[in-house]
């Protein structure tokens, strides 16, 4: 009965990760980058006005649905949303010596249907501002600003440069979502402080000329080295090409109180602003710390660009080596589960990513569908089905149902002939069975029957 069970999870297991890749986009788009835990995260980029002599400086922010007071909306005239949250937001700019450069503080307002969205850790209220600047290096500072001291967040931004007399290169570069429409289109940032979410689609990384004439560049992106306590995964992801910069196009930044700002290109022949573009192969990057370098050929100009990939909602069980190994203890034989523990923590770290990367439903990409889904489930069934007797739920009988099949079609409850309370969990799909665990009188599920769901 265990060997069959196991089979069977095995095959479902598979089965709900091809399910899963369709819904990946959606959630990888949901969880914009940032460190983990960071409630305000922020972006900026320069982009220079036609004359070249100064440049607006765009600052994009977004701010966690559960790092603001969520209230009830009153207001029957008022149809934007059933909970809403009130807050300002501190923009200031300094320049290289520390000089207040400019000051913007507004009131924005978040929206939410329902009490779970208000409380959600990967739901953010979007928003953007412009500054105009002369040449020169800044450095930007965030702040929300609340009554209540607990709410309050803050961020500092790298340093961000516009150089107008530079030979070539003129502003810092940033990282977007390239949207074309004809002869006009646009650049949606998925970078905040130069970040993009693990699991991206190919970004366009743009950086503002001064070839008008046109000049080829090399470019390499390469992952920098691992820390000592990072997670080493599967693949390193260095590459490198050749480009020409382009003069055909104008360049503006947009940018609206709800959303992040963005870039607009328009192709005008004969009067563009030159810049150089370069593909980022995002589904290809593991989360780690990359850099982009660009040499102009027959002259040592070179720019260098730091980003990072970063995994923000990466399952916590992920996260501490042993116990993300102790947890496949239901889909890893135990030969090679033990293997797993034979050597250093560096070597573990890579003989359990080389262990998930074998069981990838989609190996073309870096994001492994099945990887996140199983350790999701394990976060899950953690705290879920703990108890004072079992205070880890993962290695529960719930727990191990749960982790192997996912979430039941349907969960009873009811009291035995015994007088013993029994939940029966129901697969309609996938597995298709149903288990009865019985609670015994020190308040552990125990699994009694597995019968095929009718």
């Amino acid at each position: 009965m265990i060997q069959r069970m196991i089979i069977a999870a095995v095959l479902t297991f598979a089965a709900s990760c091809i399910t899963l890749m369709a819904q990946a986009g959606n959630r990888v788009q949901k969880a914009l980058a940032g460190e983990a835990g960071e409630r305000l995260y922020a972006d900026v980029m320069m982009v220079p006005r036609a004359s070249m002599d100064s440049a607006d400086l765009f600052v994009s922010f977004r701010v966690a649905h559960d790092a603001l007071t969520f209230t009830r909306v009153t207001d029957m005239l008022n149809n934007a949303g059933n909970y809403s949250a009130e807050f300002t937001l501190s923009v200031e700019v300094r320049d290289s010596i520390g000089v207040i450069r400019s000051r913007v503080r507004f009131k924005d307002t978040a929206y939410v249907n329902s009490y779970e969205e208000s409380i959600d850790r990967a739901a953010m209220h979007h928003g953007s501002c412009r500054v105009g600047l002369a040449p020169g290096t800044y450095r930007v500072i965030l702040e929300t600003l609340s009554q209540r001291d607990a709410n309050k967040r803050s961020v500092t931004l790298s340093p961000i440069s516009f150089t107008p007399r530079s030979k070539t290169l003129k502003a810092t570069g940033f990282i977007g979502l390239e949207r074309k429409q004809g002869a006009s289109w646009t650049i949606e940032p998925l970078v905040f402080n130069r970040t993009v979410p693990f699991g991206s689609k190919t970004c366009t990384a743009v950086f503002i000329t001064a070839d008008s004439g046109g000049a080829t560049y090399d470019y390499t992106i390469r992952q920098m080295p691992y820390g000592p306590k990072d997670i080493r995964w599967w693949i390193d992801a260095d590459y490198s090409g050749t480009v020409r910069s382009r003069a055909d196009v104008t360049i503006r930044g947009q940018f609206e109180s709800n959303r992040a700002a963005q870039l607009v290109l328009e192709q005008t022949p004969g009067s563009g602003m030159p810049m150089v573009m370069i593909p980022i192969d995002a589904p290809q990057l593991v989360p780690g710390n990359y850099l982009v370098r660009i040499v102009r050929k027959g002259g040592k100009d070179t720019i260098e660009f730091p980003f990072q990939v970063q995994w923000e909602f990466i399952p916590q069980s992920l996260r501490t080596l042993r116990y993300a190994i102790d947890a496949l203890v239901y889909v890893c034989p135990e030969d090679q589960l033990d293997s797993l523990k034979e050597g250093s923590d560096v070597q573990n770290r890579e003989r359990l990513m080389s262990w998930w990367r074998r069981m990838d439903p989609t190996p073309v990409t870096a994001y492994n569908e099945r990887l996140a889904e199983y350790y999701t489930r394990v976060d899950h069934a953690s705290i879920a089905f703990s108890s004072v007797i079992e205070p880890d739920g993962v290695f529960t009988d719930r727990g191990k149902v749960y982790i192997l099949f996912g979430r039941p079609t349907k969960i009873d409850k009811k009291l035995s002939r015994s007088g013993a309370s029994v939940e029966t969990w129901t697969y309609r799909s996938g597995v298709r069975k149903t288990y009865e665990f019985e609670v015994s009188t020190d308040g552990v599920y125990r699994l009694k029957t597995i019968t095929d769901t009718r």
